[in-house]
């Protein structure tokens, strides 16, 4: 997929890999944008700043919202890739089929399909997963929600041809998309039935962040000391997320007043402030989602969805008739690829990871070779900025395959004893991380499950690992000897030309008087050992020691 992680990729291909390497990339959509494309439910947008959420190769200021709509997000990733000359290396409408390694070949085998046709074994020698894990939407799991006879949609698959004005409407969810959609909805619809399993902490922001302040800033300095101000702003967040620490029970009592004073009914306010600890899912800013559940025309429902009947959804309570029924039940995010990846012996990662995705610091699978991911298992989209995690990852790819191409490498994964470590280590972190806290969440596996979707650290820790390129950690094959490369033993200087004295450099000048004062003290000391060891019969002729 075309989107931000797929972009970033095809830029870092384009500057600095293509001396080695050419590359495709097949979108499935007919534009680039990924979930920005596909996401256009009112009030869709990115829910940490603009001025954070791009790329630091191509920086924006002129944002029309501190976090700015889906609509506008989706532009400005078009606009990188015209700047960059990227569109003409994406193939649109196209969907990938199958993709299997071949042993023998060393090569991936790759089936697409466009416009109804299939085109099978496309070959490559390096095979990279961006597909994201934000962009298969799914419905929840209630019987007869099929028999609705009203119109039933997703907010990532929006209806925009459904009208709700005056009609009377069930909502299911309180996570990302929920707290967005409902204030925009809220004032059209008739009567709004909202279906909460799990609150959401909501949070408020600095008055630092200031909702126009980009637009004021005039120098790219300027600029980039409040997006640092801001990337610092959430990179600082991580202490929260150790369970007991006195930064998590701090900024919870905090969110739970800021909370109270904003929820005017006991009741509702009881109910809505999360009994499980901040960050344990996603922190969401949305004081106007507070303000809409309490309007007169709003319904709060706790209680367990049993069935869905054809006039509306069932609780203990009895049938909610809706006109319309909204799914914001967010994404399949198992990690599994939807299509078959068959790697060596006959492994699909698909049944590999059906009910644990144990990936290589999330770039990589053992026994898959020349393969890799951005966005896989445990990476870190919880621990603070994403992109320039995501930065990092694409950097360590280009050192990855620079390498590949500079040793004649034929074929790398990752180690089977180094993922394990990884996971290892994922696991015994987790313990005392708020992730793995009471509620429900799509970084772990089920309620009580394995922690799937979160690095064993901080944004900064995970590049700081990235960065220390554990080249141990992976499996290598040559092509013809893993010293193959040195060829006829000629440098890279002597090949192309530059400066053959390219590794030498000097320090400061030694003090001038310095060698001269040196030279006398030599002197003096020889001419007084040779007076002091002469003895009545010899005479000294040479005086070099």
């Amino acid at each position: 997929m075309c989107s931000v992680s797929g972009i970033l990729l095809a830029h870092h291909f384009r500057k600095y890999l293509s001396h080695a390497y050419t590359f495709k990339i097949v979108e499935k959509n007919h534009d680039v944008g990924g979930t920005w494309l596909e996401n256009t439910y009112p009030g869709c947008a990115c829910d940490v700043p603009s001025n954070i959420y791009q790329y630091s190769f191509a920086p924006a200021k002129d944002w029309s919202r501190l976090f700015a709509p889906s609509g506008e997000i989706q532009n400005y990733l078009s606009q990188v890739v015209d700047h960059f000359g990227l569109r003409s290396h994406i193939e649109f409408e196209t969907s990938v089929k199958r993709c299997v390694w071949t042993e023998q070949d060393r090569k991936w085998l790759v089936d697409t399909e466009h416009n109804g046709i299939l085109e099978t074994g496309r070959k490559a020698d390096i095979l990279i997963n961006a597909a994201g894990i934000l962009n298969h939407y799914q419905y929840p799991d209630i019987h007869g929600l099929e028999s609705f006879k009203g119109s039933l949609m997703h907010t990532a698959n929006w209806d925009h041809s459904v009208s709700l004005a005056g009609k009377d409407v069930s909502i299911i969810g309180s996570g990302a998309s929920a707290i967005q959609v409902i204030p925009q909805i809220q004032p059209l619809v008739k009567r709004l039935s909202v279906y909460i399993r799990t609150p959401s902490w909501i949070t408020t922001l600095p008055e630092s962040f200031g909702e126009t302040e980009s637009q004021s800033i005039n120098t790219t300095d300027d600029y980039l000391q409040r997006c640092k101000m801001l990337e610092s702003h959430y990179n600082k967040l991580f202490p929260v997320f150790y369970r007991n620490s006195e930064t998590q029970l701090r900024e919870r009592q905090e969110l739970a007043s800021w909370m109270e004073s904003r929820i005017t009914d006991p009741t509702l306010r009881k109910k809505l402030i999360p009994d499980y600890e901040v960050g344990c899912r996603r922190i969401s800013p949305g004081e106007p989602f507070l303000r809409a559940l309490q309007e007169p025309n709003i319904k709060c429902i706790f209680s367990p969805i049993e069935t869905c009947k054809p006039e509306g959804l069932k609780t203990e309570d009895g049938v909610e008739t809706s006109d319309v029924i909204i799914a914001a039940t967010g994404f399949n995010t198992s990690f599994r690829p939807r299509f078959p990846l068959v790697g060596q012996n006959g492994v699909d990662l698909r049944e590999l990871w059906k009910d644990d995705p144990a990936s290589y610091m999330g770039l990589g699978c053992a026994g898959f070779p020349n393969y890799l991911s951005m966005l896989g298992p445990n990476c870190p989209v919880a621990n603070g900025s994403l992109i320039g995690s995501l930065e990092a990852t694409a950097d360590f790819v280009v050192r990855l395959l620079k390498r590949v191409d500079s040793h004649s490498v034929a074929t790398f994964a990752p180690e089977k004893g180094a993922q394990d470590d990884f996971n290892s280590q994922v696991d015994e972190f987790m313990k005392d991380t708020v992730w793995t806290g009471n509620c429900t969440s799509w970084y772990k596996q089920g309620q009580k499950g394995r922690i799937t979707a979160v690095w064993p650290g901080s944004s900064l820790h995970y590049r700081e690992v990235l960065a220390q390129d554990r080249w141990e950690d992976w499996r290598w094959t040559y092509l013809g000897g893993r010293f193959k490369a040195w060829g006829r033993g000629i440098s890279v200087v002597e090949q192309e030309g530059g400066d053959y004295s390219h590794y030498m450099e000097h320090g400061p000048f030694l003090p001038k008087s310095s060698l001269a004062e040196a030279n006398c003290r030599d002197d003096a000391r020889a001419i007084h050992k040779s007076v002091a060891s002469e003895g009545p019969n010899k005479t000294v002729t040479n005086l070099t020691l």
